[in-house]
């Protein structure tokens, strides 16, 4: 919907090219609904990992893990997730934001609660929560990071132990009593697997990597001309 759910006044505020026929309420609803889905969409993607590595680092069946320990991992998802959206709505925090073409978290206008001079027309508050905000948000997108990388490595070291073991008997026994066909089809789909979990960890890292330049800009002040690039840069990979 891009900036169509803004209030009216935005472009009072921001010079957006979009136009704007919201309010306040259906500004807060874009934003609610971006920031919790893009939680549960990270979380998600964490569930899968462990769930890769469950089954292929320490072989677990995998009906067992879809039914016992994905649903907790649900839960804890949704219960990080929506917290991530109820706080900053309780807080007024959900507003136009002046880098990113939908609202999302922040004050508005933005900076202003760093700025004595601008009064702030919503979200003015303490900078002790918008630390604890954008805090939170950076921890929880830094660990989920640490877990998909920590994932991939133990997923690939498991992949080429498991190949060095079967050239090790295939060596050993000149290639009589090789690994039988059903051996060869559970490697088969060990490698599979591992493509998939790349490619779904690829998505991940392009989906939030212009989150995490969003967040570096609250502390950096990125300049605007290197904005425009990362706008162009959105329609390709978004």
């Amino acid at each position: 919907l891009t900036t169509i759910p803004m209030p009216v006044d935005v472009h009072e505020i921001y010079p957006f090219q979009g136009g704007a026929y919201g309010n306040v309420r259906t500004c807060e609803a874009q934003a609610f609904l971006i920031i919790v889905g893009l939680a549960l969409t990270v979380f998600s993607n964490c569930a899968l990992n462990i769930f890769y590595v469950c089954t292929i680092r320490y072989g677990m069946n995998e009906n067992t893990v879809k039914t016992r320990l994905l649903p907790i991992l649900l839960v804890i998802a949704f219960s990080i997730a929506l917290p991530l959206g109820t706080v900053p709505l309780a807080w007024d925090f959900l507003n136009p934001w002046p880098y990113e073409p939908f609202c999302t978290m922040g004050s508005y206008p933005a900076d202003c609660n760093k700025d004595s001079e601008i009064d702030c027309i919503r979200g003015g508050i303490s900078k002790k929560s918008e630390w604890m905000i954008f805090g939170s948000v950076l921890l929880l997108t830094g660990i989920n990071f640490a877990l998909v990388v920590i994932s991939l490595i133990s997923v690939i070291m498991t992949i080429f132990k498991t190949e060095r073991t079967i050239r090790r008997i295939k060596k050993a026994n000149n290639g009589e009593d090789a690994p039988n066909a059903n051996d060869e089809q559970n490697w088969n789909n060990t490698r599979f697997a591992l493509r998939l979990a790349l490619m779904y960890i690829g998505a991940f890292l392009i989906t939030w990597v212009w989150t995490i330049l969003a967040l570096a800009n609250i502390f950096f002040q990125l300049p605007l001309s290197f904005w425009h690039v990362i706008d162009r840069a959105k329609l390709i990979f978004l």
